[in-house]
């Protein structure tokens, strides 16, 4: 009954040429059949139109395999505890990287610091989106700075409120927070960002397109993070968007082209096992791909109350008193009305413990391609997340390993020692040096040293050199050993990081 509906567009903003190709692009590099996005249409009831008459009407008709309403959607994010306010600013801002616990040392965080000394640990060379309402500028964040920072259709804009402001805020400083000697550094700080609203003027609430647009502008071994939940398994629990189809379709898409998407498991106390989920989180009947998210105590590796959990969830972050950028309730405020100098250290819920897995993912894949010339495929990569993390502790269902990335790169790759050896130069410079074993407790004195790789970046005042170094530096790797020459013609101080593996 054509009389029932306003409109009856396309879900997605990308033409049906883009959306083929993805298709396409994605079963050549899976080697498994994809859902036609083209085929999914997003229909508005005109007022007083009886819902539940009009979705039995359509599923009844030949052609159509889906009818879907999507309920109950909101943020994976709990209440903070705290009165506003601001964060430092500028030189005032204090550093507060010494709370940030979850960068420290497995069992209680990911080892991000230990990633941190090897080449690519710092995540450079890999895009995450972070998919949500809103997001605010503040000085901890030069990522949010700039054109193209929001991935929009043409023509359309988007708008929100304060608080979905900063909780997209507080998600991007757990990832990209500047490293430098004030407010928080992110664990992945050297990945580039990109954001995409789940809701805009032109599409409303569409989190599927916003998959989909994200996917079109990604490469192979980038990440996409999901950060909205939804009421599922036929209650008003919260847990995983991906419950409905639509947005399975799209993030099985994404990960079939090679990107890793990173999902909240959403904070509903929710058993995903449950009759009630009809079985969309049972991998033996469909799984999109995408690493599911659930959230622990602060340190503690015990899941907290409130989050959903079953065998579908992967792995878990921290899901209280996380540090980051926004909200502005921490104790040390100094400018109270300035948002872009706002700092929390009680971010939570399974919003604060899935950019911590994204950013391990991130800083997984830079060192992939580092050591291998390419990115792991996003199956492979979680499985390894979860293998080598460290196990769960406590009660109250499961949420799988918290990630250990010391552990996880040494079983990928060897053990691993980054040596920076900054060297003098003027006009030319060589030198050679031998790289011992020791920054990782894979290693022993008796390991066998292979350099897998060497890269040349400049330091000190010619650092903006650092894009071009790269190709002009003449590598010669013997033995355990390496030679590093080039002629520059101008005075600069520059130094090598070596990528080393064992047989640790």
């Amino acid at each position: 009954a054509k009389e029932s509906f306003q409109s009856i567009d396309s879900l997605f903003s990308l033409t049906k040429q883009q959306l083929d190709s993805l298709q396409l692009s994605g079963q050549e590099k899976s080697n498994k059949q994809l859902p036609r996005l083209s085929r999914w249409y997003d229909a508005v009831l005109k007022d007083g139109v009886d819902l539940d008459a009009t979705m039995d009407l359509l599923e009844s008709l030949p052609d159509v395999e889906c009818v879907e309403h999507i309920t109950g959607v909101s943020l994976p994010s709990q209440p903070l505890f705290g009165g506003g306010g601001g964060g430092g600013g500028g030189i005032d801002t204090p550093d507060y990287t010494s709370q940030q616990g979850y960068l420290e040392a497995a069992p209680s965080g990911i080892d991000a610091r230990y990633a941190w000394s090897l080449a690519g640990g710092d995540a450079s060379g890999i895009t995450i989106y972070d998919i949500e309402w809103g997001w605010n500028l503040h000085e901890d964040l030069e990522e949010l700075e700039g054109r193209g920072v929001v991935i929009l259709a043409p023509g359309d804009s988007y708008s929100a409120s304060i608080d979905d402001q900063n909780h997209g805020t507080a998600v991007v400083g757990e990832m990209v927070g500047d490293p430098n000697s004030y407010g928080v550094t992110g664990a992945s700080y050297g990945a580039t960002m990109r954001v995409v609203p789940t809701e805009t003027t032109r599409y409303g609430f569409n989190p599927a397109n916003a998959i989909a647009l994200a996917t079109n502008d990604a490469s192979p071994g980038d990440i996409i993070l999901i950060e909205i939940q939804a009421n599922v398994c036929g209650g008003s629990q919260f847990g995983p968007m991906e419950y409905y189809q639509s947005t399975f379709d799209a993030v099985s898409t994404a990960t079939a082209n090679g990107i890793v998407v990173v999902a909240a498991a959403g904070n509903g106390n929710l058993d995903l096992d449950s009759p009630e989920c009809l079985g969309r989180f049972d991998r033996n009947i469909r799984d999109s791909g995408a690493i599911i998210v659930g959230a622990s105590v602060a340190g503690t590796r015990h899941k907290v109350y409130f989050s959903s959990y079953g065998s579908r969830v992967d792995v878990h972050g921290w899901g209280t008193d996380v540090m980051t950028t926004g909200y502005g309730d921490y104790k040390n405020r100094v400018r109270r009305n300035d948002r872009t100098q706002w700092y929390t250290p009680s971010f939570s819920g399974t919003s604060s413990a899935s950019p911590i897995v994204a950013s391990a993912a991130a800083i997984m894949q830079s060192i992939s391609i580092q050591n291998t010339g390419s990115p792991m495929d996003p199956i492979t990569l979680r499985a390894s997340l979860a293998e080598n993390g460290s196990p769960q502790e406590g009660h109250g269902g499961y949420i799988g390993p918290l990630p250990n990335l010391r552990e996880t790169l040494n079983n990928l790759f060897g053990c691993m020692v980054r040596c920076n050896t900054p060297v003098p130069v003027d006009n030319t410079f060589s030198a050679s040096f031998d790289v011992q074993p020791g920054a990782s407790d894979a290693c022993s004195s008796s390991s066998t040293v292979t350099i897998q790789d060497a890269t040349c970046n400049a330091r000190g005042p010619l650092s903006f050199l650092s894009s071009i170094l790269p190709s002009l530096c003449e590598v010669t790797i013997s033995g355990d050993s390496v030679t590093v020459s080039r002629s520059f013609g101008i005075g600069i101080e520059a130094s090598w990081d070596v990528m080393v593996s064992s047989d640790g």
